[in-house]
């Protein structure tokens, strides 16, 4: 029987991601409609960890069967997932995606998978601080500076790694963890990466939503002025009793008993 057309519930974990992992390939290959079908394999893997109780914090890496490693990256791919969705609600997507990669930065921790500059920066971003602007620009221009040209070099190095990999594969086990690990430390520095850019998005929007709220005010303070300013003029206008004005109080007919 094709696993693509099995019932979902009698799927297995493994089925149920390689099937995901397929559709998310597509996606990046631009087949965008299977957007929400792969959010949503993710989602069942996600619970099917839950449900099987995969991963404890009892446990080192090295407890971990090698076919079952990557089964740690499935909040990433999805938070990964969710970020490219275009919704109506943008803020409610961003805030679901951030939680989701700080959910998987967190399992790696659990791991001891994040190096102690990973450590550092998720816990300046994790911190309330991160609602001050100026940290935000403090962090980004001096304090992590020395450690983003370290991050880059080490980026650079796993994705040639990974690469390389993809286009010779190996069943060798100590070969096939090594790459998942890799990918793994990968999206550890992407997750990093986009809550970042996802703090300082939904700032953006905010601004912007303070922004159209304030221009709003303005105008229905100006209106209200203007309609104030117009009666104001009519009613004390000398010819106001019966003559015919327009908006501005100018006269445009006068009554029959007006004198001259």
């Amino acid at each position: 029987m094709n696993i693509q057309n099995q019932p979902e519930e009698n799927r297995s974990l493994r089925d149920l991601f390689d099937s995901a992992e397929g559709f998310r390939k597509r996606i990046e290959e631009g087949s965008s409609e299977l957007l929400t079908d792969c959010i949503s394999l993710y989602e069942k893997c996600h619970y099917l960890t839950r449900k099987l109780c995969l991963f404890s914090k009892n446990e080192g890496i090295d407890d971990i069967n090698t076919s079952e490693i990557k089964f740690l990256l499935i909040d990433y791919y999805i938070a990964e997932l969710l970020d490219k969705n275009v919704t109506s609600n943008r803020s409610s997507a961003i805030m679901k995606s951030k939680n989701l990669f700080i959910s998987f930065l967190i399992l790696c921790d659990n791991y001891a998978l994040l190096t102690n500059s990973d450590k550092t920066l998720f816990d300046h971003l994790n911190s309330t601080e991160m609602n001050n602007e100026n940290y935000i620009i403090r962090e980004s221009d001096i304090s992590r500076r020395e450690g983003k040209i370290q991050r880059y070099k080490r980026e650079k190095e796993l994705n040639e790694n990974i690469s390389n990999f993809l286009k010779n594969p190996s069943k060798d086990d100590n070969n096939l963890r090594k790459h998942f690990l890799e990918l793994i430390q990968l999206a550890i520095f992407k997750s990093l990466q986009s809550i970042e850019q996802l703090d300082l998005e939904l700032k953006m929007i905010e601004i912007s939503k303070t922004n159209k709220q304030n221009t709003n005010n303005n105008y229905h303070e100006i209106q209200t002025e203007k309609e104030m300013h117009s009666t104001l003029k009519v009613e004390n206008n000398p010819l106001k009793n019966g003559a015919l004005l327009d908006k501005n109080g100018k006269v445009l007919v006068l009554p029959n008993d007006s004198v001259f």
